[in-house]
């Protein structure tokens, strides 16, 4: 019986080597969100392909029996939009809150206290 001969078992290869370096830098905590993806492009703000008449008719049946009212808010200097029924004029939303509201002008006085100091 003759045996052939055997290479010894090369040594093996880094896998680094043959894979894209991944990014060691992480994102700082801090920092806020990275929310560029979420901006729509020119073209995307203006396609209204999506948009039917009858889409356009049933948005304005829902809107039907409530109004919009924009309002500047002195306290705090900034516009407040309320969604308000019709029928009996109960502010159905409002943006901002009223609690923002609130929040706004105790900041503004400098009243707003954020740690609760009473035990």
């Amino acid at each position: 019986m003759t045996s052939a001969y055997i290479p010894p078992a090369s040594p093996p290869i880094a896998t680094s080597a043959l894979l894209p370096q991944q990014a060691t830098h992480k994102p700082d905590p801090a920092a806020p969100p990275d929310r560029s993806s979420l901006l729509l492009s020119e073209d995307e703000k203006h396609d209204t392909s999506n948009v039917t008449p009858e889409t356009l008719d049933e948005l304005n049946a829902l809107l039907e029996g409530y109004s919009v009212q924009f309002e500047i808010n002195d306290d705090i200097d900034r516009m407040v939009v309320k969604l308000v029924d019709k029928t009996n004029g109960e502010v159905v939303r409002q943006i901002p809150s009223e609690e923002m509201v609130n929040i706004i002008q105790r900041m503004k006085e400098g009243t707003l206290q954020m740690i609760n100091t009473e035990a």
